[in-house]
């Protein structure tokens, strides 16, 4: 007898229930549980000074939908316009779209959707002296600073936003697991695979699917008692659907 599978979204909202939408209109049950709430930080005066002089930069790194949605609707109320000169890049294309809504094109990789990915392009490699804005969460995305600068970028860190541990119980947690009988969880990031693991046990781990959105978060997770780890083609709603299709309902 087959299993009606039933995820367990741990993205941070609004996504979640975003998510938890689509994949009803696809005819599929889920219910969210966020792992990880996004808190923007203050507009403070240096921040502010950063978008005002945003033509200074040559490109402009966007790292995640939150650092897009945060960061970006913050310097749109200093630029009617964008700024001609600017080349904007975005980690994924959920990023991309959020960009997308405000009329900015982003160059993306098409080959992850990790760090790594993005500092593959070729427009990432001759970068000397060139000035980069890089647009993230707080203590996040290091890698991209790091290897700009090694490549003789200057390179200007925007944190818009923190992310912040929800404080559940553990047994509730795990009840609403049973309860449910959710087999399959969603997450998009290793840190939120991580906090989920802080309230279930081993043995709860080894009978639910994951579902991740890149190989290097696989590869975080490989370790862990998971049943399955199965990995989309990004963090957006339809490549998360498209894996589920693939691998979970083989259709």
């Amino acid at each position: 007898m087959m299993i009606t599978p039933v995820f367990l979204v741990t993205r941070p909202e609004p996504q979640a229930s975003q998510l938890v939408q689509s994949l009803a209109l696809a005819g599929l049950r889920a219910l969210a549980l966020p792992m990880i709430a996004i808190q923007p930080l203050p507009e403070s005066a240096p921040l502010r000074a950063i978008w005002q002089n945003l033509a200074q930069f040559d490109k402009v790194i966007v790292t995640s939908t939150a650092a897009a949605q945060i960061g970006l609707y913050q310097a749109e109320q200093y630029w009617p316009q964008w700024p001609a000169s600017l080349m904007w890049f975005a980690i994924g294309q959920a990023t991309a779209s959020v960009m997308q809504q405000l009329s900015i094109d982003s160059a993306l990789s098409d080959q992850g959707v990790d760090s790594e990915a993005l500092l593959a392009l070729p427009s990432l490699q001759a970068i000397q002296q060139q000035r980069v804005l890089l647009i993230k969460g707080k203590g996040g995305r290091s890698l991209i600073q790091q290897t700009l600068e090694s490549r003789g970028a200057n390179v200007t860190v925007c944190c818009v936003y923190e992310r912040i541990e929800p404080a559940y119980h553990t047994q509730d947690v795990e009840q609403l697991i049973k309860d449910q009988g959710v087999t399959t969880i969603i997450a998009t990031s290793g840190e939120i695979a991580s906090n989920l693991l802080e309230y279930i046990d081993g043995t709860m781990a080894a009978n639910l699917q994951l579902i991740v959105p890149s190989e290097r978060v696989a590869l975080l997770q490989q370790n862990q008692q998971w049943a399955d780890i199965f990995v989309a083609e990004g963090a957006s709603d339809q490549a998360i659907l498209k894996c589920i299709q693939r691998y979970i309902l083989k259709t």
